[in-house]
């Protein structure tokens, strides 16, 4: 988050393509997250449901409102760089067919 850099591993707990992708992230010192991610058509387009909570280390023990609300943050950027990149390669797709 930010200037924030922090070296892990992520491990995928369960993957069920096209919809479903779920994610064990570690963060070094910080602990590890459940991050799900969940796609639903939505008329012509797809709604992505983004899901995140800590499951153990400090994230865990600090958990609250305020985490939660820079975390909302962070996936509002996250989303809106994914819907940039999907939106320009669908756009680039149509232009050479």
């Amino acid at each position: 988050m930010g200037p924030l850099a922090v070296n892990g591993k992520t491990v995928v707990r369960i993957c069920r393509p096209p919809r479903q992708l779920e994610l064990e992230a570690e963060a070094g010192w910080l602990g590890t997250a459940r991050i799900a991610l969940d796609l639903r058509p939505w008329g012509e387009d797809t709604l992505v449901v983004l899901d995140e909570h800590p499951l153990r280390g400090p994230g865990g023990l600090l958990h609250n409102a305020v985490l939660d609300a820079l975390i909302q943050l962070r996936h509002r950027s996250m989303l809106g760089r994914l819907a940039d990149t999907v939106e320009n390669d669908v756009g680039e797709q149509a232009k050479a067919s």
